[in-house]
C-alpha cells in the first residue's frame, strides 16, 4: 500500500515536471514577445517625439493666429474711419456739385434781370422822352392830329403845307400806345427775373451753407481717423491672410495627427494588456518551479526509506501507466496553459507534497539504510537542478517584464500629456478655423482678405481720381465702391457712379463712350498718384494716353485739354496718341506719323 501510493506520488512529481518543461517553453515564447514589445515601444516613442516637434510648431502657429486675429479688430475699426472720412468727402463733393449748379443758376438768373432791366430802363426813358415833347410842344401834337381834306382846328383850313416840327420825331399816338404796351411788359418781365434771381440766390445761399456744414463734418472724420496709414493695414492684412492660407493646410496636419495619436493610445492599451498577462505567467511559472523545487527535495527526502527494489519496479509501472496515459496528459498540459487551472493545480501539487513529505518523514525514520547510498539519488539531484535553473529563468523573465511594464506606464503618461496638448491644440484649431473662414469669405460682406486689401487700396486711388473726375465732369460725376454684400460670389471691388444731377448712385456701365475714357483717363491720373506717393523718392514724370479722344465732343474735348494742361503745367511730361485730327490744332509739339507711296512710315516733329 505505501509503496503504491509513492508511486502514485512519483508519477505526479514526472507529470510536474513536464509541465514545468512545457512552461520553460512558454517562457521563451514570452521572451520573444517581451522583445517584440521593446521594439514597439522604441518606435513609439520615436512617433511620441516627432508628434511633439509637430505639437510646439502648431503650438506657435495658433499664438500667431490668435495675435493676427488680435490685430483684425483695430485694422477693421481704421477701416470703418477711412468709409467714414471717404463717405464725407463723397457728399462734400455731391453738395460743391450742388453749389456749382445753384451757382451757374444764379448767374444766369442775374444776367437775365440785368438784361429785363436794361430794356425796362431802355423804353422807360424813351416813353418818357416821348411824353415830355408831348408836353413841351402841343401845336407839334396838334400837328400830328391833322389829316389831309379834313379842317384844322384852329383856322379851319382843309390844307396844310407847314404843319409844326420839332427838333425830335414824336410818335404816333398808335406807336406811343404800343411803347406803353412794351414798358409795361418790360416792367413785368424785369420783375419776374428779379425774383428769380433772388430765388436762385437763396438756393446757392442753401448750396454754400451745406456745403460749410459738410466741410466740418469732412474735418471731423478726418481727426477721427488720426494717423491712420494705408500701408500699415494692408501690411498687417497681408500678413494674417498668410496666416490664415497657413492655417488651412496646418488644419489638416493637426487631424493627421490626432488620428495618429489616437492609434498609438490603442497600441499602448495592447502593450498594456500584453505586458501585464505576461506578467501573470511568470509569476505562476516561477512560483511553479519554486514549488516543484521544494516537492524534489522532499522526494529526495523520501526517498532515503523506500526499499530500492520496490521503488524500481514502482516506477517501471509508473512509466508503463503514463505511456498509456500520455495523450490524456498532453491535453492536460495544453489546459495548463490558462491561468485559474495553474493555480489550481499547483495548490494541489502542493496539498500532495505535504502529504508526501509527512509519509516520507515516517518511512525516511524507519528506514536502516542511509538515504545517500539510494541508486536514484544523481537522477532526483539532476532533476532539483532543473528545476532551479528554471526557477532562475522565470525570476528574470518576471524582472524583464517589470521594465516593459514601467517603460508602458511612462508611455501611458505620456499620450496622456499629448491627449491633453491635442484638446488645447482642438480648441485653438477651432479659433483658427473661424479667423480662417472669416478671412476667406465666409463673412456678411461676403469679401476674402485679398478683396478687403484691394479695396482698401482703391479707395486711396477713388479718392485722388474723384479730384481729375470732378474737373473732367465739370463737377457731376465721382466715382466709389458699391456699398453692401455682393448677390453672388465674392464682392468688394465693384465700382458705381454718384451722378451730381440726379443724386443718385448708378453703374458705371450706363456711362457713355466719352464719359467712360473720362471716368479711365481719372482712374489713370489717381493710380499714378497713388503709387507715386507710396513709392518714396520714386516719381512718374511722364503718363502716354493711347487714342480714346475720338469719342468726345468738342466741349467734353477742350475740358480734357485743359486738365491735361494742368498737370503739365504741375511738371508732367504729358504724351498723346491719337487719330483725332482736332488734336493737331491744340498740341503745339508733336510727332507726326505719315505713310508714303511706297507704303513706309515716317515719323516728323512739329513745333
Amino acid at each position: 500500500m505505501a509503496l503504491a501510493q509513492e508511486s502514485a506520488r512519483l508519477g505526479e512529481q514526472k507529470e510536474e515536471l513536464l509541465r514545468a518543461q512545457a512552461a520553460g517553453k512558454q517562457a521563451a515564447a514570452t521572451r520573444k514577445q517581451l522583445e517584440e514589445q521593446r521594439q514597439a515601444l522604441a518606435a513609439l516613442g520615436q512617433q511620441r517625439e516627432a508628434l511633439s516637434q509637430r505639437m510646439e510648431k502648431g503650438n506657435a502657429f495658433c499664438k500667431a493666429c490668435e495675435e493676427a486675429a488680435a490685430r483684425l479688430p483695430a485694422l477693421l475699426e481704421r477701416r470703418q474711419a477711412l468709409e467714414k472720412l471717404s463717405a464725407a468727402w463723397e457728399e462734400l463733393a455731391r453738395r460743391k456739385a450742388r453749389q456749382a449748379a445753384a451757382l451757374e443758376g444764379l448767374s444766369t438768373a442775374e444776367q437775365a434781370a440785368a438784361q429785363k432791366q436794361l430794356l425796362l430802363e431802355t423804353v422807360s426813358l424813351r416813353l418818357e422822352r416821348q411824353e415830355a415833347l408831348l408836353r413841351q410842344n402841343a401845336a407839334l401834337q396838334l400837328a400830328h392830329t391833322l389829316e389831309p381834306g379834313k379842317p384844322c382846328p384852329v383856322c379851319g383850313a382843309l390844307e396844310h403845307p407847314s404843319p409844326a416840327a420839332g427838333q425830335e420825331t414824336l410818335l404816333e399816338p398808335r406807336q406811343l400806345e404800343s411803347l406803353r404796351q412794351e414798358e409795361k411788359s418790360a416792367r413785368q418781365a424785369q420783375v419776374k427775373a428779379a425774383a428769380l434771381a433772388a430765388s436762385r440766390k437763396a438756393e446757392a445761399d442753401q448750396a454754400m451753407e451745406a456745403v460749410s456744414q459738410q466741410e466740418a463734418a469732412w474735418k471731423e472724420a478726418a481727426a477721427s481717423a488720426g494717423d491712420f496709414t494705408r500701408e500699415e493695414a494692408a501690411a498687417q492684412l497681408a500678413q494674417a491672410a498668410a496666416l490664415a492660407e497657413k492655417a488651412k493646410g496646418e488644419a489638416a496636419r493637426l487631424e493627421a495627427a490626432k488620428e495618429k495619436l489616437r492609434a498609438l493610445e490603442k497600441e499602448r492599451d495592447a502593450c498594456q494588456q500584453r505586458e501585464t498577462s505576461l506578467r501573470e505567467k511568470l509569476s505562476a511559472l516561477e512560483a511553479q518551479a519554486q514549488e516543484l523545487e521544494r516537492r524534489a527535495q522532499e522526494a529526495q527526502a523520501a526517498c532515503a526509506g523506500l526499499d530500492h527494489s520496490a521503488l524500481e519496479e514502482a516506477i517501471q509501472a509508473k512509466g508503463r501507466a503514463y505511456d498509456a496515459k500520455e495523450k490524456a496528459a498532453a491535453q492536460l498540459l495544453q489546459e495548463a496553459q490558462e491561468e485559474d487551472a495553474q493555480r489550481e493545480r499547483a495548490q494541489a501539487a502542493l496539498s500532495l507534497a505535504q502529504q508526501a513529505l509527512e509519509k516520507a518523514n515516517a518511512q525516511w525514520q524507519a528506514c536502516p539504510t542511509p538515504w545517500e547510498e539510494r541508486p536514484q539519488l544523481p537522477q532526483l539531484r539532476q532533476q532539483c537542478q532543473t528545476l532551479r535553473q528554471e526557477s532562475l529563468t522565470r525570476r528574470e523573465e518576471l524582472g524583464k517584464a517589470a521594465s516593459a511594464r514601467q517603460a508602458l506606464e511612462g508611455t501611458l503618461q505620456e499620450a496622456r500629456r499629448l491627449e491633453e496638448e491635442l484638446t488645447a491644440l482642438e480648441g485653438q484649431l477651432s479659433r483658427v478655423a473661424r479667423l480662417s473662414k472669416s478671412l476667406s469669405g465666409s463673412n456678411p460682406m461676403k469679401m476674402p482678405i485679398l478683396q478687403y486689401v484691394l479695396s482698401v487700396m482703391l479707395e486711396e486711388v477713388l479718392g485722388s481720381a474723384n479730384r481729375f473726375f470732378a474737373t473732367l465732369s465739370r463737377g457731376r460725376y465721382a466715382l466709389r465702391l458699391k456699398d453692401g454684400p455682393a448677390t453672388r460670389g465674392y464682392g468688394g471691388l465693384d465700382l458705381e457712379v454718384l451722378d451730381g444731377a440726379s443724386m443718385l448712385p448708378r453703374s458705371i456701365e450706363t456711362l457713355s463712350g466719352g464719359e467712360q475714357f473720362l471716368a479711365s483717363l481719372s482712374l489713370a491720373f489717381g493710380l499714378s498718384d497713388v503709387v507715386q506717393n507710396h513709392s518714396g523718392a520714386v516719381r512718374l514724370d511722364s503718363l502716354f494716353i493711347d487714342e480714346g479722344f475720338g469719342s468726345l465732343d468738342g466741349e467734353t474735348l477742350d475740358t480734357a485739354m485743359k486738365a491735361l494742361a494742368m498737370l503739365q503745367s504741375g511738371g508732367r511730361l504729358i504724351g498723346i496718341i491719337s487719330h483725332v485730327s482736332e488734336l493737331k490744332n491744340r498740341i503745339p509739339c508733336r510727332v507726326e506719323v505719315n505713310r508714303d507711296a511706297a507704303g513706309f512710315s515716317h515719323a516728323a516733329i512739329k513745333t
